[in-house]
């Protein structure tokens, strides 16, 4: 029973195997601790296991070996059918791999970004208690986006790591991504070099990482062992750092006379019961491999990865601390370790392609040099005869007789058969690589359409894409442990130049936890299919669904170009053509309203003529009804008033249905004159007894027809004290002008109220660049009928004067053009993250925050037009557009 079971289930972890453990994972070298006996039976556990884990895949190792030899054509001699006949080795394998390398590195490692960071969980923000806001404090506790922030810092330091820091890194992935489509399978172990005082990701030969060939899986493994080699002046600086214990570690038995010759040491990472309690726990052991002395043990856990029970307090699971990431090609059917590469796919029909070739070679060599059959009749006396160029022989023998004595024997010379053969086996070498002529720059036939050719391209890719992918994984998991590497051992603030530009991340950036992941794109292997994925998105880049920038952007991403930022515009340029296009279209619009009106004018005209024709006539009985002594209208009371009032005005005989231009214009003229007199002195109650006169009802229907309420702005002026009646030009009717201002006018016009249109200029004109605004006017109520979200601002713009201040009259298009040119304008609403933070989302805003109707100055055509639900144009703008804040805010200044 341990110690934490004798103290009881409610006690607590056993204090003294906690301290034994977090003394353990602190340590250089528990070994030290350890004495010679027990030193002994770890070394001889270590080695026995190592020994065992190697035979098990002896027969892979010799297959490893050819593979090898036949990528790098490499030849021995032969002696069949003959000394020194043709050994030619095809280099079927060797194009494979150099391929297969040659698409996928870089892919990998593409520009100068390797990692990418995630962002893990929601980064919506957390915002401040409404307390702490309210005093003075930061809107947001964690503020929106600085999680992805957080990622990109970690990415672009990693990636800085691994390129720059590591600068073997970027060499060993491609010589790794060489190897490995050679033989299916190799190692990377990432851990941090306290020598170096920084991470190391190094790659490991398979050759020399043994794990038991029968194991189940690569993380279920029972060992790993790595053979190391030391130099003699490398270990002693182990021993005297001490990470190796003071020993006579010996040299390797094929050093030789050679004293410099490395020492192989065996670093095993394995499970070991080293305290005794029952349990293996995770142990790195270092030792020497032929003498077998042992040299380091080391904890192979970390604190976080001590778990224990809950009820008894015992240790229920250690994890272990991987330091090794495998990069598989494609799996292997009988095995969970060693995948299979193209040594095993094409060396079966790399070596049938090499026989074939070599046996044409044979057998034109014998159809040249020829042989044959001398006869009896015929003597040389000098043996054999072998001929140089262009020598004649002298012999003895008669013409006759040396043809009949000489029988020439007839080699066929290669056969056409095996030739075919040879081409069947060299097809289907190809087959199985995906190295295809199309695959390796060769242009395809004239009569193929490109849409075709990228298809082909892409199903022969279809191999390279799904190995590409499991590659990416790999990445992903190295990447992860050095992820840990930084949270542990990065010190608290580190500083590094990315280009021309300085970046810090601190390790509170990876303690606060993120995600990471390669840049690269494990569904494309080569430029071609990047192209051709971008030419697909550039057909969505007006689709309003999609975003079109992030579309191009991608595009040029693809294309490899450069300094994207430089050549690609963060808002389009204006389409001047739709511009003026959209401008022709509302002036044909306002043609049509206003011919619209005019006839309704026309209409309003008869309706008022015909009712004051009707009140005459009523009046006129009334009168009647008066003289004969009647009670309705009481005798010469208010129907006598009612007459002389209209009589008085013009409403008498020969009205004609004309409003202002009849054959009484001159009488009318001094009525008019004393009407506006009577309303200049009227109050309010009198204003509304005077409203409600029959005849007045229908001019005001008839002033309706401008769309504004007559009643609530006269009352409104009325109470004020604003209101002049008397005001306006004299006979002149108020031309409707173009503007967002509505002026009251009261014009001595037949003495009718006309309520216009009129921009009040006095004080209103802003003057630009030589051009003039009128200033928009805003009451302070939203009457767009929108509500601006996010950093979203709402501008009222400013109009441009369709009059010059030299009574100069603009053409309806050049007002147009610079109204959509406006620069200064009116605040209405600011959305609720706007100007929190600065545009870039690095730092908190810092100064003056633009307010609903505050006068500001914005980016040329920034912005999105809206048309509100009062009629006028809006601008809907980011934060980044607004430039400034006005100081004459009266707009009586040269600038808003």
């Amino acid at each position: 029973m341990s110690a934490a079971e004798a103290e009881g289930p409610d006690s607590g972890p056993d204090a003294a195997l906690v301290e034994r453990l977090r003394r353990w994972i602190d340590s250089p070298n528990i070994a030290e601790e350890l004495d010679d006996a027990v030193r002994g039976r770890v070394a001889d556990r270590v080695a026995r296991d190592w020994r065992a884990d190697d035979a098990s895949r002896a027969e892979w190792k010799e297959q490893y070996r050819r593979w090898l030899d036949v990528a790098q054509q490499v030849s021995e001699p032969k002696t069949y059918p003959w000394p020194g006949a043709s050994n030619v080795i095809y280099p079927l394998l060797t194009i494979a791999a150099v391929q297969f390398a040659a698409r996928a590195y870089p892919g990998i490692v593409r520009d100068r970004d390797v990692v990418r960071g995630t962002v893990v969980g929601d980064d919506s923000g957390v915002p401040a208690p409404p307390l702490a806001v309210a005093a003075g404090g930061p809107a947001w506790l964690v503020p929106p986006g600085a999680k992805r922030t957080r990622a990109n810092a970690i990415g672009r330091h990693m990636s800085w790591q691994l390129l720059n820091e590591m600068e073997d890194w970027e060499e060993q992935t491609d010589k790794l991504l060489l190897k490995l489509s050679i033989v299916g399978t190799m190692f990377r172990k990432t851990y941090f070099d306290p020598g170096l005082q920084r991470n190391v990701s190094e790659t490991v030969d398979p050759l020399r990482l043994c794990i038991d060939y029968n194991a189940k899986s690569f993380a279920a493994a029972p060992r790993i062992t790595e053979e190391i080699d030391l130099y003699p002046w490398e270990v002693e600086e182990k021993i005297r750092a001490g990470l190796f214990l003071d020993d006579e570690y010996g040299c390797n038995h094929d050093a030789g006379d050679d004293e410099d010759a490395p020492v192989t040491f065996l670093e095993q990472h394995r499970r070991y019961d080293l305290d005794g309690d029952g349990y293996a726990e995770p142990y790195i052991v270092t030792i020497a491999r032929d003498s077998g002395r042992l040299a380091r043990i080391v904890a192979g856990f970390e604190s976080e990865g001590v778990i224990f029970g809950a009820a008894d307090h015992r240790i229920r699971r250690i994890d272990a601390v991987a330091y090794y990431t495998k990069f598989p090609f494609i799996p292997s059917p009988d095995s969970a370790i060693y995948d299979i590469g193209f040594g095993t796919l094409l060396h079966p029909l790399n070596a049938a392609v090499n026989t074939s070739l070599n046996q044409m070679f044979d057998a034109a060599h014998l159809a040249n040099a020829g042989g044959g059959f001398i006869g009896s009749g015929m003597s040389l006396n000098s043996g054999s005869v072998r001929f140089q160029i262009g020598e004649y022989k002298v012999v003895n023998t008669p013409g006759a007789t040396l043809r009949e004595n000489l029988v020439p024997m007839q080699f066929s010379g290669p056969n056409p058969v095996l030739f075919q053969l040879l081409g069947f086996l060299v097809d289907a070498g190809r087959e199985i690589a995906s190295v295809k002529d199309i695959l390796s720059g060769a242009m395809p036939g004239g009569n193929v359409p490109g849409v075709l050719g990228l298809a082909v391209i892409q199903q022969g890719l279809k191999v390279f894409s799904a190995i590409f992918k499991r590659i990416h994984r790999s990445l992903g998991m190295e990447f992860r442990k050095l992820y840990r590497l930084n949270r542990i051992y990065l010190p608290d603030e580190a500083g590094f130049r990315a280009g021309a530009e300085y970046f810090r991340v601190t390790r509170a950036d990876y303690e606060q936890g993120s995600g990471v992941e390669p840049v690269s794109d494990p569904e494309v292997v080569t430029d071609m299919q990047q192209l051709a994925r971008a030419n697909f998105l550039l057909s969505f880049k007006d689709d309003p669904w999609c975003d079109g920038h992030e579309i191009r952007r991608r595009a040029f991403e693809a294309a490899a170009i450069g300094d994207i930022d430089q050549v690609l515009r963060a808002q389009p340029a204006p389409d001047l053509a739709a511009i003026g296009q959209a401008a022709e279209v509302q002036r044909r619009a306002r043609r049509d309203a206003r011919e619209m009106e005019i006839r309704a004018d026309q209409q309003k005209v008869q309706q008022v003529s015909t009712l004051a024709d009707a009140i005459l006539h009523l009046a006129q009985a009334r009168r009647v009804e008066g003289e004969t002594g009647g009670n309705g209208a009481g005798g010469n009371g208010e129907g006598d008033g009612e007459l002389a009032w209209l009589e008085r005005q013009g409403f008498g005989t020969g009205w004609g249905g004309r409003a202002w231009t009849t054959r009484r214009s001159a009488a009318l003229e001094a009525a008019r004159a004393r009407r506006l007199e009577v309303l200049g002195d009227l109050g309010e109650d009198s204003f509304r007894a005077w409203r409600h006169h029959p005849v007045s009802r229908a001019v005001l229907r008839f002033l309706e027809d401008y769309r504004d309420s007559v009643e609530q702005r006269m009352l409104g002026q009325w109470r004020a004290g604003t209101a002049n009646p008397g005001a306006g030009a004299r006979g002149a009717r108020p031309r409707r002008r173009r503007g967002r201002d509505r002026g009251a006018a009261m014009g001595r016009d037949g003495g009718i109220l006309w309520w216009g249109r009129r921009v009040m200029r006095e004080g209103r004109i802003l003057k630009f660049d030589q051009q003039e605004y009128v200033m928009s006017d805003w009451d302070g109520v939203n009457r767009a009928g929108y509500v601006p979200l996010d950093d979203k601002i709402l501008v009222l713009a400013d109009v441009h004067a369709d009059m010059t201040s030299g009574a100069v009259q603009l053409p309806a298009e050049y007002v147009e053009r610079q109204t959509l040119a406006a620069e200064h304008g009116t605040v209405i609403a600011v959305g609720p993250a706007a100007f929190r933070w600065n545009d870039d989302g690095t730092r908190q805003w810092v100064g003056q925050v633009p307010a609903p109707g505050d006068r500001v100055y914005f980016e040329r055509y920034a912005g999105q037009l809206l048309k509100g639900e009062d009629g006028l144009l809006y601008r809907l703008m980011s934060q980044r557009c607004i430039a400034a804040i006005g100081t004459a805010a009266d707009g009586k200044g040269e600038g808003a």
